[in-house]
């Protein structure tokens, strides 16, 4: 003969604890056997990023950011670049080598490399793309500012680069 749950007016047979499942699930989530939804309705119907006025999907986060949040461990990470894919003009965009892209204005399924547009601009014409090359002083891709930026010829950009691994190398020596 199985017993009986232990709660008044409660005829399922015990599971344990002298309590039927449904009441032991209660009180493991609740600490309160007797509380039946603690739940109520969905507090976040948009996205909690400022701004974003997505539906909300999970943790708080509309499609979008819950995706980036979940591939990079933050909901505003920039977004790699992917060609042939349709840019929103404001998204900021890393390339697969680790450089800022822009979207063209004129065609929003191309893009550019930041430090490229910011050395013409400087420069008032287009860079040579077979000859010239923008260099970053400090080895940050991300820091685009004019003082960071050199244009040099792609053999100069070769031995600014050999040399720089050089001289690493004999400060790990030393």
């Amino acid at each position: 003969m199985r017993n009986i749950c232990k709660i008044e007016n409660c005829n399922n047979f015990v599971h344990s604890n002298k309590l039927c499942n449904k009441h032991r699930q209660r009180l493991e989530r609740y600490g309160n056997s007797s509380i039946v939804n603690k739940r109520g309705p969905k507090k976040i119907p948009y996205c909690s990023i400022e701004g974003c006025n997505k539906t909300y999907l999970a943790k708080g986060y509309c499609t979008t950011h819950y995706e980036r949040w979940r591939n990079h461990g933050n909901p505003l990470a920039q977004v790699r670049a992917r060609r042939g894919k349709y840019v929103p003009k404001d998204a900021i965009m890393i390339s697969p080598e680790g450089y800022r892209r822009l979207p063209e204005s004129f065609n929003p399924y191309k893009t550019r490399f930041e430090h490229r547009v910011i050395a013409e601009k400087v420069l008032g014409r287009k860079l040579n793309s077979h000859k010239e090359t923008v260099h970053h002083i400090n080895g940050n891709k991300l820091d685009n500012r004019n003082c960071n930026l050199v244009i040099c010829s792609s053999s100069y950009h070769k031995f600014l680069h050999k040399r720089m691994r050089q001289l690493i190398s004999k400060q790990i020596q030393i």
